[in-house]
Order: structure tokens, then sequence, then C-alpha cells
């Protein structure tokens, strides 16, 4: 498979919402409990799919339960929740250094992507496309997505092979004709073999 199209959180960078609401609660006073439904998919949908500016999403729903936090804060506390996926990484690395198209295809927006770019400068030129759903219009697991992503690379479905951590997002990706395989780090070997990888050395950045 030539074209290999990355999803982004639990595959190439590890999150965790508990923790980011923790840490969220220990500087404004909130209860994580109460900010934890700010995370969930339908919440963040607009800001995701570019319908809503960033700023004005932080303004209009973040700011009035995190009293006193701005927006670089905001930023900022996403960049201490990042940490590199050290496996899926190394996967990236291993197949484009095996002259595979790799691309990034994920539900993001434009904070997530400043944090990721403050926080690892070279992490969006690892690449050779870097699709967001913020850009696209569209949200995993929306089939369209898949369909865009793959004009945006000028082939068909079929062409690429996407990964991704969510059984949803695998499943509405094997609709539109591509191939998809659900990552988790204990199945690399696995994933490995069906991208067709010959055995190396993973080649760290």
């Amino acid at each position: 498979m030539k074209h290999i199209i990355f999803d982004i959180g639990g595959v190439l960078i590890d999150f965790d919402f508990p923790r980011l609401a923790e840490a969220l609660s220990a500087g404004t006073g909130q209860d994580p409990d109460r900010l934890l439904p700010l995370f969930d998919r339908d919440a963040v949908h607009d800001v995701e799919t570019g319908r809503t500016g960033p700023e004005t999403f932080f303004r209009e729903t973040m700011s009035p339960v995190l009293p006193g936090l701005t927006y670089e804060g905001w930023i900022g506390a996403w960049m201490d929740n990042y940490s590199v996926n050290e496996p899926g990484w190394a996967l990236l690395e291993e197949a484009r250094d095996q002259g595979r198209t790799v691309s990034l295809l994920s539900n993001l927006s434009p904070y997530n992507q400043v944090a990721i770019d403050r926080k690892w400068p070279h992490f969006f030129q690892a690449t050779h496309h870097n699709l967001y759903s913020y850009d696209l219009g569209l949200h995993k697991p929306d089939p369209d997505i898949y369909r865009a992503a793959s004009r945006r690379l000028g082939v068909d479905p079929s062409c690429c092979c996407f990964l991704d951590d969510r059984e949803e997002n695998v499943t509405s990706a094997r609709q539109t004709g591509m191939q998809a395989l659900r990552f988790e780090n204990d199945r690399i070997p696995e994933i490995r073999d069906a991208l067709g990888l010959a055995a190396s050395g993973s080649v760290r950045s």
C-alpha cells in the first residue's frame, strides 16, 4: 500500500481527558467532572469542523467555566497533556523511510494544531500531507471525510490505508473503499505485515 494515513490522537500522540480536566481544575477551582463533558465529540464538533473559530469556541464555551484562564493558557494546558506515542511514531518513520507516502488525518481544532506544533516543531514536517477536520469541514467517522482526504491526495480511496485507534473510524473508512486497520501498540507487528513493510530497526527523530 503506497499511501498510509495516520490518525494523530491515540496513534502518534497520547493524551488523557481526565488528566486535562484535573489540570484545568487545579488552575481554576472548577470541578473536573463538570469539565469533562466539554471535551465530548458533540461539544467540539463545530470547532473541529471549522464552523466555529478556535478563539470564539474558547471564549463562548470554555472561558465561562474556566475563570482566569487565557487562550494561551488553554493552549499550554494541551501542550502539557500531550506525549508522543513512541511505537506509533516509529511506525510512521519506518513507513516513510521505506518510500511510502505518509499523511495525517485527524479530528482537530486549530488550537490543538498550535499546541502540537509548539511542543514538537518537527511533527507536521514529518509527513507528506496533513489533513485536518477543521480544514476539510468534516468530522470522523463521517465517510465523506475519507473521500475528501483521498481527493486531496489525488488518489482513489482504494490506494490508501488508514490507521486509527477507534473502531467506528476504521469501519467508516472501509465503507469508502479504503483499507483501514485498528491501531494498538501491541498490534504493530500485524499492522506492519499488512502494510507490507520490510523488517527494520525503528528510526527515531
